[in-house]
């Protein structure tokens, strides 16, 4: 089974071409620099691979990668064997791209396709919840307020007109009071009609 899937970066643009004949389907090439382990000492080597993508893919290529990308690309290896013009037999391996993925996450706006849609900002949701309804609420809201103020002005001249009363009790209370004597082993409760002069205990 001939299944490859290589994630790396392009090294270089796309290189567009076109295949002779009458229907000139559309030809990309791209070099994808795979990263293997790192080393002990931090440092990272790479593997270069061909890669060739046709018709559609080829259009995808041309139009969304570009140098420094990195996807995600999956199909088979082929044997890539062609003379050159010296009369040399060239021997070469590359991928044929059958799915090309992104692999840096959310593109941006301007990259996406025409007929994708970007999402929505966090902005444009905000306004979207604190618009129309909201403010039939905090007017219910505010004219709530007014009227339990309002209640609570109404309220206030009963609770000063009660306040005499309360205070007369205390000076009742505080009348009281005075007029009991300490008791204890040494005081007594004495009658307020003895004089303090005859008092024994003064």
């Amino acid at each position: 089974m001939n299944q490859c899937t290589f994630l790396g970066r392009l090294t270089r643009d796309p290189e567009i071409r076109y295949s002779s004949g009458a229907d000139q389907i559309p030809i990309a090439r791209f070099t994808l620099a795979v990263d293997r382990w790192k080393k002990k000492d931090g440092e990272s080597e790479a593997d270069f691979f061909p890669c060739v993508a046709f018709d559609k893919k080829a259009e995808f290529a041309e139009k969304y990668l570009y140098c420094g990308i990195r996807v995600l690309v999956s199909g088979s290896m082929k044997n890539n064997n062609y003379t050159n013009k010296a009369g040399e037999k060239v021997y070469g391996v590359e991928l044929q791209a059958n799915h090309i993925d992104f692999a840096d996450g959310k593109r941006d706006e301007e990259d996406l396709p025409e007929d994708v849609q970007a999402p929505p900002t966090q902005n444009a949701q905000a306004s979207g919840k604190t618009g129309g309804t909201a403010s039939p609420s905090k007017t219910s809201a505010t004219g709530n307020n007014e009227g339990k103020s309002s209640s609570a002005r109404a309220s206030a001249p009963n609770q000063q007109g009660t306040a005499p009363s309360r205070t007369a009790a205390g000076r009742s209370s505080a009348g009281r009071t005075s007029s009991t004597r300490r008791t204890g082993n040494r005081f007594s409760n004495m009658p307020e009609s003895v004089e303090d002069a005859n008092n024994p205990f003064n």
